[in-house]
């Protein structure tokens, strides 16, 4: 049997989590373009969902397999986002997320307008969810992806892809890919994008 942390215990470091300044979370930075939040650690990663309009930078490799003890349902995806995260060209490993019932899902489960995702490699791991599931976002609604890259199996039942679950109109896609499984047990899928709905995917 697999070990979970007790749902009690998440609760208690999501409500401390709200409740420490902003600036104490992160390594660094105040989240703004200028100095963005600079994120050093898998707590500082989940910790993004409480501060999605702010600016990041990933600083080194993330090991994110612990979140497979994340209760069952693992990582609890970002967004809607709408700020900007600069991977730097570094890497998250094993993440994982298993919510077959929920729609957007992936590392960010919606990108909204104006928002950026760039330069950034996720590797091992798996993501499930029900409509609008990709690795690495689940749903772009006028974000700008560039510089990604994902491998790992990618479920869910439509609207699924190995990077972007749906890509919908004024979202951009550009010099990035995706290799690992990808299954719907519906309709949409695709290795790259489940479905790109009038969105741009260039290179």
């Amino acid at each position: 049997m697999r070990p979970c942390i007790s749902p009690v215990v998440l609760a208690l470091a999501v409500l401390l989590a709200q409740s420490t300044p902003a600036w104490a979370q992160f390594s660094g930075g105040d989240g703004s373009q200028a100095n963005p939040y600079q994120i050093t650690a898998l707590h500082q990663l989940q910790s993004i969902g409480n501060h999605a309009d702010k600016h990041f930078l990933l600083m080194n490799d993330i090991d994110a397999s612990p979140t497979l003890m994340w209760s069952d349902e693992g990582f609890n995806p970002i967004g809607p986002f709408t700020g900007s995260f600069n991977g730097q060209g570094k890497t998250i490993h094993g993440l994982f997320i298993n919510r077959p019932g929920t729609d957007g899902v992936g590392l960010f489960g919606e990108l909204g307008s104006n928002s950026r995702v760039t330069n950034l490699k996720l590797t091992s791991g798996s993501v499930t969810g029900k409509h609008n599931v990709g690795f690495l976002v689940g749903i772009n609604n006028g974000g700008a992806i560039s510089g990604c890259q994902t491998s790992g199996p990618v479920h869910g039942e439509s609207r699924v892809g190995g990077l972007v679950g749906r890509n919908r109109s004024s979202g951009t896609i550009t010099n990035s890919f995706a290799t690992g499984d990808v299954s719907a047990s519906s309709f949409n899928v695709g290795g790259l994008a489940g479905y790109n709905d009038s969105g741009t995917i260039v290179d």
